[in-house]
């Protein structure tokens, strides 16, 4: 092979080298357009939802750019209420700041009410599923916010009683010292049977 064949195979190989290197390095993260160094990828977009807790509805605010702040919603409503701002809990611990608090990732904010009296109709109730236990009276006329006692428990043949959930497959307990009423309630009981099934030499039963 001649020098000349040579030096072609040779520009041809640095050639390729000087591409597959650019590829590399327009292919890079936080590079793109030859800035100066730094991570260039795009916010997340995130959702904020508006739990009025029982007053008039508000739209939620989609595609908020993480890290940034929103602007406060015309105020819901209640009949008989004060609104009291919006707050990051359901039981309104932590108000939100609208001038500085910032979004990182979707979250919901929680409306809290005043009751200021006068002759507002608007009031709730409890109502008690035994869930195939004896019958439990239902609580009426509770103001928002307002706490009950806790009814007499009912009563299941083969079964324990074992409290009030605010789902019917008894996930979340409802605390009767600390939680409160915020709309219209269904509370269902829990049931644990007294019987076991043994598996013995004479087969299984109940006992």
């Amino acid at each position: 092979m001649g020098n000349s064949a040579v030096y072609v195979i040779a520009a041809a190989l640095a050639a390729f080298a000087a591409i597959f290197a650019a590829d590399a390095v327009a292919s890079a993260p936080g590079d793109a357009g030859g800035g100066g160094g730094g991570d260039s990828w795009p916010d997340a977009d995130c959702n904020v939802s508006f739990d009025s807790q029982g007053g008039s509805s508000v739209y939620s605010i989609e595609r908020v750019p993480e890290g940034s702040r929103i602007s406060e919603p015309a105020p819901p409503s209640l009949d008989g209420y004060a609104f009291g701002g919006w707050y990051r809990e359901e039981d309104c611990v932590n108000r939100w700041n609208f001038a500085s608090d910032t979004v990182y990732g979707d979250i919901t904010l929680y409306a809290k009410w005043d009751f200021i009296g006068g002759s507002s109709s608007t009031t709730y109730h409890v109502r008690f599923n035994s869930q195939g236990g004896s019958p439990v009276s239902s609580v009426f006329g509770i103001m928002w916010g307002g706490r009950i006692l806790e009814p007499p428990a009912p009563e299941k043949r083969g079964f324990v009683f074992g409290g009030w959930y605010t789902e019917d497959d008894c996930v979340n307990a409802w605390d009767f010292d600390r939680d409160s009423v915020r709309g219209n309630t269904m509370l269902y009981a829990k049931w644990t049977s007294q019987y076991m099934l043994s598996l013995d030499g004479r087969g299984a039963e109940w006992r």
